[in-house]
């Protein structure tokens, strides 16, 4: 009676529900067949990983690469590993400038975990972990000190800037971590980078909202003048509270802002801060406003043009190249 089937292709075997990235030993104890895996539309980001997330766009920002990076590695990071070094800072949204591999850090009893675009580590004590978007990442202070070695002062203090700043609407959330924290911790730490480290905490400070807020203070920083600033001030005039500014100097009635590409290409954004310098002009105070240009290629410019405004003269700091060296590789801002 069966006889009539007889040459007919078995029916496939329907794939289980599986996560967009998952390892194949996963999806086979789930009940997939070997076939399924094959799929045209799955790709291989790893050896024994299947994936049908879409392409990352080609402007990606570094963070959006990284995220991503993880994402597809996920699978195969093993009990006790997590996402460390830069890897985690990026994770953790700092807009510092490294390199795309991904660093990955195991417990002191296990293997590291190495494979192409990942590099692995092993750390000499027990280290705490948290999840981010489900993926397993060391805390902020270690991953800070794990990078020390990496980044450089510039970058250290654009790190620890993006931590120590208060989240939500005007700070009504916590930081990623505070100061004091980060401070204790490289106390206690004596590795490679130890030195930059401490020195770039204390140059770091509450306030700065952007890589290139924080990069236009060390500017300031780096020729004398950023003492003269209070960051992130609340400006009110008889009609009440009209703007938040970068840098203000209250004696010389003198404000310093940075205007990223969203102050122009936004219209709504662009009138609103049109607004908000006019009210500051009538208050009576001068409005510098710098682009990335001013900032990333004309440092020496930008400082002589915010003295004269303060009325007084340039005071190179002994860090000044190491504040302002630029790094060679590329960054979406």
């Amino acid at each position: 009676a069966g006889s009539e089937n007889w040459g007919m292709a078995a029916p496939r075997r329907p794939v289980p529900p599986l996560p967009r990235t998952y390892s194949v030993r996963d999806a086979l104890d789930a009940g997939a067949s070997r076939g399924s895996l094959r799929r045209p539309s799955l790709t291989k980001p790893h050896h024994g990983v299947r994936t049908d997330s879409p392409a990352l766009a080609a402007n990606a920002s570094l963070q959006e690469q990284m995220i991503n990076a993880a994402m597809l590695f996920a699978p195969r990071i093993r009990e006790g590993e997590a996402v460390s070094h830069t890897s985690a800072l990026l994770m953790y949204g700092c807009p510092i400038w490294v390199g795309s591999e991904l660093h990955v850090t195991a417990q002191p009893h296990q293997g590291q975990n190495r494979t192409l675009g990942v590099r692995g580590h092993r750390h000499l004590m027990q280290t705490l972990v948290t999840q981010l978007q489900g993926i397993p990442v060391v805390f902020a202070e270690t991953a800070l000190t794990q990078s020390a070695r990496q980044l450089s002062l510039r970058e250290l203090v654009v790190a620890i800037d993006h931590l120590v700043r208060p989240r939500g609407y005007a700070g009504s959330q916590p930081s990623i971590a505070t100061i004091e924290g980060l401070v204790h911790t490289a106390e206690e730490f004596h590795g490679h980078g130890s030195k930059r480290l401490r020195l770039a905490l204390g140059i770091a400070r509450l306030g700065a909202e952007s890589r290139m807020e924080s990069l236009t203070r060390l500017v300031l920083y780096a020729y004398g003048l950023e003492s003269y600033f209070e960051l992130q001030v609340d400006l009110e005039d008889a009609g009440g509270w009209f703007g938040r500014f970068d840098l203000v100097d209250h004696h010389r009635s003198l404000i310093v802002e940075f205007d990223g590409d969203q102050h122009r290409t936004d219209k709504a954004q662009y009138e609103k801060d049109l607004l908000r310098l006019d009210r500051a002009r009538a208050e009576g105070y001068t409005v510098i406003r710098l682009r990335s240009g001013d900032v990333l290629d004309r440092p020496l410019e930008t400082a002589t043009r915010v003295a004269a405004a303060l009325g007084v003269g340039l005071r190179p700091h002994a860090l000044k190249d190491a504040l302002l060296a630029r790094e060679s590789l590329p960054f979406v801002y």
